[in-house]
Parts: structure tokens; C-alpha cells; sequence
């Protein structure tokens, strides 16, 4: 019987019954069906209190009772079988097979020899932290690489079962393995992981908490809908009154018994309605506001009126003939002392622009050259005697001399400067004397119309004064015309004295009717059948609004009730602690501890909606380093070894994960620490599946030492890149570069050539064969290490045997031949032989038994080599 779901269950209790009922889904397995979820998220608003429980009685839970509870879910063992026909993985080799064994696996591969294609595939198709992009051949220029597949043979109590996997599918089949590379190292690090697994029954809980917000879903989705903007605005648009105003804010506090009062009109009210607009229409018909406008207009044409009227008086007054007078009698004074010393002395017959501003110009163009050439110079002021002139360089005559120093005391004096002054000033007055209108009082003005109605006999005053200002003009431009000033007529009366008495008469009206005026009352008036009119409105509109005002109460409602998942999480990470999370922790500290070193990290869990989440930190980092991070502080080494723990801790927590896969997982260690990761990861071998593969020799001697003394079985294999193209991904089976003592003899190719020759499938035939040839390489290594050379060195043994040295026997031709038969096994393990030397040769069982028959020859030869030796 299951104590995790015994506690949910009991824990339970406190629940609401929509959250029981979806529990109660859970644990028997049903899915919640979109016909469902109507049901649950009724009980969820009764329960809720947002909806009146209904007299049908719910249904009984199932699972409320301990006799009831469904035991543990069990996970049945399953491990990889092989991976075989990988299509346009990277640039593997097609048509390779690799095996695995229930316990341990290692396959060795130098770098770039096409191991991590086939880790790729396990950790697409299977759980990986790292990257899970598998390229095709990207040295394929066709890109007709076409689908990435692989099939992957799995076994269980069951039998065999050939997963077809599709890279970039999710496979089911597959989620027992978990992988671990170079590129999850980072995620480990680095990243906030979610646990890859959660213990048997606590995924109920995650369930309950996804499931629960499916419902509050539901109802924020009518929270929203009755939160939506009311269009009732409309009734009242361009008018402002209190019932306007509380309908603009409508919202889940306003009081609808208000509204209802106000939608409740009487008879009495009808009749008060009446009686205003009766009244209303009265006021309106008197007009006073358009008199009063008539009046103000008439005040303002007749102020108009005058202000012309005293400009005009203004520019044509005695004052300004006076300055006029006076600015004649100036010009000709100055214009005859300009005649008597001044451009008349200068006058000649043979020139007819002395005077001109032209020849103004060009002397005080002269005068300035000549002022520029003497501060040049240095000389004396120009002129003087013996100068030459300015124009045509000849010498200056004494008359010359004169007339240019005259001309130079002419623009001294400045009298043409004077004489102009006073002729602009003329001119002046001239101009403003021409743009002095006079004609806007004719009988076609709006002044003329307004005097005539108003007082008639002041409109012959004002033609009369405006004939009188048209006579001033003329006379004034007649004096500069003729530069005398003679007889000027006074001016004639203006009117304007009487023009203001009309003003301050329409202004007296205008405050006389404004005393009358009932604009303050219209306006009462108009408020309150404004009012009276939004009343009926909300009359005809108040059931739709009471609707609303009810939806946005029972959404203000909901917002407050509709609840989180807090309490499912933490009931959640109370179990998770206790289940695994504990047990997580003391397996990732042990296997740091295994290891030997003490690394500065800590890990850290925290839980959202049933989810547990963990990130490794430091365990003792100065709070003022906040950017101090495991990947930032850590060497390399360090950093892989706790992301393998990381993974390794998860793993042997996980009970679903039955096979895990290993890509280079000791790069940056030291030689130590490789010995004991084999040492870890052999012991796991025991509970699990481990497939390493791995470029480290040294490791793989370790792997191969470890777990023999623990009595772990373990299959290794070899991945190489061909010989004679280059192509990585050749799978030579139940072989490695790793020498053992098994290899002195060639019984393993001997006995994957029993097997080849009763083979009747070619595919298989020729897998054993190549395994067979690469097994008989094998043999030739194993020759060398303890034939020829005596086992004097063997690798990765600390200890050298110096005694064995005496009883190595050194023969060129057996030397000879051993590196041609490596040589030539090594392009047998590809199939064929490609090379020019060779021609093209289909292996056969027979070349196999050849070759086995040979390496036994020449192990003979050197047996009795050393015999010979021995006996001399």
C-alpha cells in the first residue's frame, strides 16, 4: 500500500471538495475532460461562496479511505540493447552497430573518431541537461542529408522492443536514459534545474496544483469579462450631471439602491417637469440675452466710430501743421547755404553730375583710398604737393591740389547730409498726409446707418468735420509741394462729445436689461430637466446596469477568493524533503567526498506549483562578491566533478532512470581522480546500466581494473575513423585499444570466426568478421606488449619489470611483419581493402581464418626464438 499517497489522501481532507474531487481524477488515473471541468469549477464557486450550492447532492470520492488507496506504481528495468542504422548523424560511417551490456559498457574512441554522435542520439531521444541539436553532415554541400533516425533496440522483463527513434521526437520509451556530456556541465552549474523526476505519488501533487489553475483559469476568464468597460456613456455623451457622473463610475461599490431611487419616477415628478419646461419656454422667448447683445454691439461700432474719428483729428491738429511750417523753413535754409558753399563750387560745364549721389559717392570713395594710402605709407595727408592723383597717377597740379582739398572739407561739413535730412522729413509728412483715411462714414457704412438711427442730426457734423480733415490734406501737401506754409482753416466740430453721450445711453440699456435678465434661472431650469431626463434614461437602462453593477461586485468578489496553489507546494516540497530531496543532497555530498577533494559548493532547492527546483552555489562566498558563481570560481576540473555528481546524485534518486550514458566524463581530471569516478561509476554499474564513452585510455584501463575486482561484467568496444577516407564512426565490437591478458591468444577472433561462418545473414556475417579482424589487431598489441618486448612496460602499471629485460628476443623480420599485419587488419576491420596495393577484396571467414592462423604462426616463430635464446 503506498504511504506517499496514504498521506496525500489524509492531507486531502482539509481540502475543498473541488480540489478533492480533481484529486480524486488523479489518483484513478481519468483525465479531466473539457466536459469535466464545468462540473469541478461549479463546486469551485460554491465552494468559493461566489454561487449558490445547489440542492443535488455531490458525488462520493473514491479515495477517502485507506482501503482504497492504489499501491506504488513500480518501474519495471529496462536498459539499451544496441543502436544501429544511424542516418546523416554528424558524418558517422552508416551501417554500424553498437551493443550494450546489463551492467557496464565503455567505448573507446581517440577525439573526433565519432563518439559523441552516438551520445548525441541518447540524449535527444532520452533526458539530458545539455544540448540536444544533432547536425547532419554539415560537410554535405548537396544538403540532401534528408531525416536524422536511428533505431535503438531496448530490453526488459518483456523481451526486446526496436524503438524507430526520429532525432527531435519525443520518445517515451526512451525517458529511462539519462546522459551526461560536456555540454550539460554549464546547466549544471550554472542553471536552476527542475528535479528530473519526482518520487512515486508526489507527481499527484503537481498534477493537483496544474489542474487546480486550469480552474482558476476559468474563473479569471470571467473575472475578466465582467471587468470589461460598461458602454452606458453613450446615454449621457456632451451632458454633465450627478447621474452622469455615477454612471461613468460605475463599479463593484456602487450602491445600486440608489440607482433604483433614482429610476423610480412619480407622478408628482412628472407633473414638477411639466411646470418647468412651461416655464423654461416663457423665459426663453423674452430674448433679453440677444438684446442685450444688440446693445453691446452697438456700443462697440459707435466707440469704433469715434476712435477714427480722434486719430484722424490727432494727425491733422494745428501742432503737426506747426512742426510742418517749421520743417519748410528749416529745408530752405539749409538747402541755400547748401547752394552758396557747398556742390555749386564744384559745378563745371563739361560735367553734368556734380551733385548726383553717384558723384557724392565717388568722392567719399576718393577721400576713404586716400585716407588708406597715407596710413599705408606713412606719408603726410593726402593731398600734398608733388602727390600724384588717386585716378590716372599723373603729378598734381596746383589746381588740382585746390579742388580736392575743397572737396575734402565739402564732405566735412556734411551740408548735403543736412540738406537730405530735411528733404526726408518732407517726404514724411507728405506720406502720412496720403494715408489718411476720410471715407468710411458714407451711406453705405454701418457708422452712417447706426448715427441716423441713434441721433440723425449728428451725421452732418461728422461729414461735415471729415470734408473739413479732407481739406487739411490737401493743403498740407500743397505747402511741401510748394515749400510755403499759407492760411490753414480751423477745424470743423468732430461730433465725438455726442458719439460718447450715444455710448453711455446703450451701455445704461444694456445694465437695465441685465437687471431683468433670468439667465441664472434658465439655467437652474435647464440642470433640472437635465436631470429629470437622466432619470428616465436610467429608468429604461437599469436592469442592464444592475447587471453590471452585480458582475463587478461578484468580480471584485472572485479576485479576492479565487485562491493559489501556496498550500499544494507546500505539501509538495514537505514530502520532497523528506523522499528525495534529503536523500539527493547526502548522495551529492558523498560522492564529492569519494572523490577525496573538498570543493566549495552547496546546493540550493526552492519549490513553485509542485516543481522543485536546485542550484549549485558556493557554500561559504563574502556577501560583497555577488557576481562569485560555481562556474566562475571553480577549476575545471572542479567543475566537472561536481556537475558529475550533480548528475550522478539525481540519477541514484531517480528510480525511472534504469541506464545512463557517459560522454568523456574525466576530461580535466588528474589520474587520481579518474581512478575513483571508474570506481563510482562501477559500483553503479551494479544497481543500473552505465555506458561510458570515453577517448582516455588511462581511464579505461582504470574501468577495466575496477570492475573486475568488483565483479561487474563489462563490454567494451572501439570507434574509429577509417583509414582510408577519413570518415569517423567505425564500430569494431568486443574490442579496444586497452590490453589485457586475454588478448595473448587470438580466442576471441577465433571464436567470432565460428560464429561468422555458420552466419547466413551478410549483414551480420560482415559485422562479425571486422569485429573478429579488429579483435586479431588487438592480439598484435598484446604481442608486443608481452612477446616482443617481454611485459616489461605495461601501460598505466607504475612498475617496470627491468629482470624481464634479459629474456627479450629482438628479430627484425618478426618485427617487420607485425607492423605489415597491423597495418593490413586495420583496413580489413572497414569491410574491404580500398588501396591501390590490394585491389578491392570482399572479406570472408576464410581471410579471417588466414590471418588467425598467421598471428599464431609468428607467435611460434618467436616462442622458439626464445628457446633458441635460452638454450645458447
Amino acid at each position: 500500500m503506498s504511504s506517499v499517497l496514504s498521506e496525500i489522501i489524509r492531507w486531502s481532507k482539509s481540502l475543498k471538495y473541488w480540489e478533492q474531487a480533481i484529486l480524486d481524477r488523479i489518483i484513478a488515473g481519468e483525465p479531466l475532460s473539457e466536459e469535466v471541468y464545468p462540473e469541478i469549477y461549479r463546486y469551485f464557486l460554491e465552494d468559493s461562496l461566489l454561487k449558490k450550492k445547489e440542492d443535488e447532492e455531490r458525488p462520493q470520492l473514491r479515495f477517502q479511505d485507506d482501503t482504497s488507496i492504489p499501491d506504488d506504481p513500480t518501474f519495471q528495468p529496462v536498459r539499451l540493447s544496441k543502436i544501429s542504422n544511424l542516418q546523416n548523424v554528424n558524418a558517422l560511417a552508416p551501417d554500424q552497430t553498437l551493443t550494450f551490456g546489463p551492467q557496464l559498457t565503455a567505448i573507446y574512441g581517440a577525439n573526433a573518431s565519432g563518439k559523441s554522435g552516438y551520445s548525441r542520439v541518447f540524449g535527444c531521444a532520452g533526458f539530458t541537461r545539455g544540448d540536444r541539436k544533432i547536425f547532419p553532415n554539415v560537410n554535405d554541400e548537396s544538403g540532401a542529408s534528408g531525416a536524422q533516425s536511428a533505431d535503438i533496440e531496448i530490453c526488459s522483463e518483456d523481451g526486446n522492443q526496436n524503438v524507430c527513434y526520429v532525432v527531435g521526437d519525443q520518445a517515451k520509451d526512451l525517458s529511462f536514459c539519462h546522459v551526461f556530456d560536456s555540454t550539460s556541465v554549464n546547466v549544471h552549474l550554472t542553471k536552476s534545474n527542475e528535479f528530473s523526476f519526482s518520487p512515486a505519488g508526489l507527481e499527484n501533487l503537481t498534477r493537483l496544483a496544474e489542474e487546480t489553475d486550469v480552474v482558476r483559469s476559468m474563473l479569471r476568464r470571467d473575472i475578466g469579462r465582467f471587468k470589461t468597460p460598461h458602454k452606458f456613456n453613450e446615454y449621457f455623451i456632451g451632458e454633465v450631471s450627478p447621474i452622469a457622473e455615477i454612471i461613468r463610475d460605475l463599479d463593484s461599490k456602487t450602491d445600486i439602491k440608489t440607482l433604483e431611487k433614482l429610476a423610480t419616477i412619480t407622478d408628482e415628478d412628472e407633473k414638477k417637469t411639466k411646470q418647468c419646461e412651461e416655464r423654461l419656454n416663457y423665459l426663453k422667448n423674452l430674448k433679453i440675452g440677444e438684446k442685450v447683445s444688440f446693445l453691446n454691439k452697438q456700443g462697440t461700432d459707435l466707440q469704433t466710430l469715434k476712435t477714427k474719428l480722434e486719430g484722424i483729428k490727432e494727425s491733422l491738429n494745428d501742432e503737426v501743421f506747426r512742426q510742418l511750417n517749421d520743417t519748410i523753413t528749416s529745408f530752405l535754409k539749409v538747402s541755400d547755404l547748401a547752394k552758396r558753399m557747398g556742390v555749386e563750387q564744384f559745378k563745371a560745364d563739361h560735367f553734368t553730375q556734380t551733385g548726383s549721389d553717384t558723384w557724392y559717392n565717388f568722392i567719399q570713395a576718393a577721400k576713404g583710398l586716400a585716407i588708406a594710402e597715407t596710413e599705408t605709407t606713412g606719408r603726410d595727408v593726402y593731398p600734398q604737393k608733388g602727390n600724384r592723383c588717386l585716378f590716372c597717377y599723373q603729378p598734381l597740379s596746383d589746381e588740382a591740389l585746390d579742388l580736392i582739398k575743397r572737396l575734402w572739407k565739402f564732405l566735412e561739413d556734411d551740408i548735403m547730409d543736412q540738406l537730405k535730412g530735411a528733404e526726408s522729413k518732407l517726404l514724411g509728412y507728405k506720406d502720412s498726409f496720403q494715408k489718411i483715411s476720410t471715407e468710411f462714414f458714407d451711406e453705405q457704412s454701418i457708422y452712417y446707418r447706426l448715427i441716423q438711427e441713434l441721433n440723425p442730426a449728428l451725421s452732418p457734423i461728422i461729414q461735415g468735420f471729415l470734408e473739413g480733415c479732407r481739406g487739411r490734406i490737401t493743403n498740407g501737401i500743397k505747402f511741401i509741394t510748394n515749400l510755403r506754409a499759407d492760411f490753414l482753416p480751423s477745424f470743423p466740430l468732430d461730433g465725438t462729445d455726442e458719439i460718447q453721450k450715444l455710448i453711455f445711453a446703450l451701455g445704461q440699456q444694456s445694465v437695465d436689461l441685465r437687471k431683468k435678465n433670468p439667465a441664472e434661472e434658465i439655467e437652474g431650469l435647464e440642470k433640472f430637466l437635465m436631470y429629470q431626463r437622466h432619470r428616465k434614461i436610467i429608468q429604461r437602462i437599469f436592469p442592464e446596469v444592475k447587471v453590471y453593477v452585480n458582475n463587478r461586485f461578484w468580480a471584485a468578489l472572485s479576485s479576492e477568493r479565487i485562491g493559489t496553489t501556496a498550500h499544494i507546494t507546500r505539501k509538495y516540497n514537505e514530502m520532497f524533503e523528506i523522499i528525495a530531496k534529503k536523500g539527493y543532497i547526502e548522495r551529492f555530498n558523498r560522492i564529492l567526498e569519494i572523490i577525496g577533494q573538498s570543493i566549495n559548493v552547496n546546493i540550493a532547492t526552492s519549490a513553485r506549483k509542485g516543481i522543485t527546483h536546485k542550484q549549485i552555489v558556493l557554500d561559504k562566498c563574502a556577501t560583497n562578491f555577488t557576481d562569485a558563481t560555481p562556474d566562475k570560481i571553480l577549476s575545471e576540473g572542479e567543475k566537472r566533478a561536481v556537475a558529475l555528481a550533480d548528475f550522478l546524485a539525481e540519477v541514484q534518486v531517480d528510480p525511472g532512470c534504469t541506464s545512463m550514458v557517459l560522454d568523456d566524463p574525466v576530461t580535466s581530471f588528474d589520474l587520481e581522480w579518474r581512478g575513483k569516478i571508474a570506481g563510482i561509476l562501477a559500483e553503479e554499474a551494479k544497481n543500473r546500466q552505465v555506458i561510458i564513452f570515453t577517448h582516455d585510455l588511462a581511464f579505461l584501463y582504470y574501468l577495466m581494473e575496477v570492475t573486475e575486482k568488483q565483479g561487474v561484467d563489462m563490454l567494451c568496444h572501439w570507434i574509429q575513423r577509417s583509414r582510408t577516407n577519413g570518415m569517423p564512426g567505425y564500430v569494431s565490437l568486443d574490442n579496444s585499444p586497452a590490453i589485457d591478458k586475454s588478448f595473448k591468444t587470438p580466442a576471441k577472433a577465433q571464436n567470432l570466426f565460428e560464429r561468422a561462418k555458420d552466419e547466413q545473414a551478410l549483414s551480420e556475417q560482415e559485422r562479425l568478421l571486422k569485429d573478429g579482424f579488429g579483435a586479431l589487431r588487438t592480439c598484435y598489441e598484446a604481442f608486443i606488449i608481452f612477446e616482443l618486448l617481454n611485459g616489461v612496460v605495461e601501460r598505466f602499471n607504475e612498475r617496470i619489470s627491468f629482470g624481464r629485460l634479459e629474456q627479450i628476443v629482438w628479430d627484425e623480420t618478426v618485427v617487420q611483419e607485425v607492423i605489415k599485419k597491423y597495418e593490413e587488419l586495420s583496413r580489413l576491420m572497414e569491410g574491404h581493402l580500398h588501396s591501390t596495393e590490394f585491389g578491392y577484396k570482399e572479406i570472408t571467414p576464410e581471410i579471417l581464418n588466414s590471418e588467425i592462423q598467421h598471428f599464431a604462426g609468428l607467435k611460434k616463430q618467436l616462442k622458439e626464438l626464445k628457446k633458441q635464446k635460452a638454450a645458447a
